[in-house]
């Protein structure tokens, strides 16, 4: 099955120096929410697709193609479909969107990443705790005051690293595939079990904000709630946090580990309220703490691995990235591919600035995208 999801983020249009949805095409790219994520990777499995029936090219097994349409948590996510309609769908392998290709400035192909394994979204929420007064009459325990105290604590505050078998593997290819220091600084990153040569390793490797989130839990901070008048201080602050967790992290762990971060006893960390969206929220979070690794050796990824090195001859490595979620009764193998070839600092962009412009260059990956799905 080909499952590129068809949603986008929202936007905000004051933003925009184009109209976000006009699909504008200037200078030989594509102007527009959701360009490279992932609208163009369904006008490539689309056209994959088409080529086999337009070739007659002989299948030894069915081929779906499904567009998602909500890729991290919706209520109508892949798991509703998978759960739903199982009996329509049936596969046994699945690509859908991650990985990259990443190419020199001079064009060639550096390596060729496949996600086998997807990191967790969940979501705490950091409640700061005050007395709610009067504003001309404010007292030193302000909750929103609390709360932005903890919250720069937060800021201030880096996970570890924690690899995985597939992200070892994934910066030992960037070691191999990459010129002095950073070589070095892969290799300790995967190897090295002095603390000080891997704490230097993750100061230089995460100057690449894409490479400093593979090896780690990643927090963020997405929404602030307090106040309801002008002229009243709340008796409470609300943050939550959304991380994206390494394969094996429990909520529980990160729980403890904010908490002695904020070091508040006025500040309380815990999961959403249960609420109708808390509910929906901690049914996705208990499904993809069960998800397990897409096994290199299946016949798919061996099929993109030969792929790969007839078209670019470069070497291939699994990785582990963002949720894209793909469950079923009988575990189908999943893997999260690139449909085009992307440049170090292209990455930055894949998910910068979720109201920026994006743009996706068209018709130079032509080729490549349909060949590297199709033969």
């Amino acid at each position: 099955m080909l499952a590129p999801h068809g949603d986008t983020v929202g936007v905000e249009r004051e933003k925009w120096s184009v109209d976000p949805f006009a699909g504008l095409v200037k200078n030989g790219y594509v102007y527009g929410r959701g360009a490279i994520d992932f609208k163009g990777g369904i006008a490539v499995f689309t056209q994959a697709v088409m080529e086999l029936g337009e070739h007659k090219v002989p299948l030894k097994r069915d081929i779906i193609l499904l567009i998602e349409a909500d890729e991290e948590g919706g209520q109508y996510n892949t798991s509703w479909l998978a759960d739903s309609n199982w009996s329509k769908i049936g596969c046994e392998f699945a690509l859908n969107e991650g990985g990259w290709t990443m190419k020199l400035p001079d064009g060639k192909v550096r390596y060729i990443s496949i996600s086998t394994a997807d990191k967790s979204s969940v979501t705490l929420v950091v409640t700061a705790h005050g007395t709610s007064t009067h504003s001309s009459m404010p007292r030193p325990d302000n909750a929103i005051f609390r709360l932005a105290n903890a919250l720069e604590k937060i800021s201030r505050y880096d996970t570890k690293p924690e690899l995985t078998d597939s992200t070892k593997q994934f910066y030992l290819t960037l070691a191999k595939t990459s010129e002095p220091p950073m070589s070095t600084y892969f290799y300790n990153l995967a190897r090295s079990k002095h603390p000080a040569l891997v704490k230097q390793a993750d100061d230089e490797i995460s100057k690449n904000v894409l490479l400093h989130a593979i090896m780690r839990n990643t927090i963020a901070s997405v929404f602030l709630q307090a106040g309801f008048r002008g002229n009243v201080i709340p008796g409470s602050a609300v943050a939550p946090l959304n991380f994206r967790t390494v394969p094996g992290t429990k909520p529980e762990e990160l729980i403890a580990e904010i908490k002695q971060v904020i070091n508040d006893p006025q500040v309380d960390v815990g999961p959403p309220p249960a609420n109708a969206g808390g509910a929906m929220l901690a049914k996705y979070m208990k499904l993809m703490q069960g998800i397990e690794e897409s096994p290199p050796s299946t016949k798919l990824y061996q099929a993109q691995e030969k792929n790969a090195d007839s078209l670019w001859s470069a070497p291939v490595t699994p990785t582990c990235f963002k949720p894209e979620l793909m469950l079923s009764p009988d575990g189908a193998a999943v893997f999260l591919c690139t449909v085009c070839t992307l440049t170090q600092s292209r990455t930055t962009i894949l998910h910068e600035c979720m109201a920026t412009t994006r743009r996706c260059r068209w018709s130079p990956w032509k080729q490549e995208r349909s060949g590297f799905i199709t033969r």
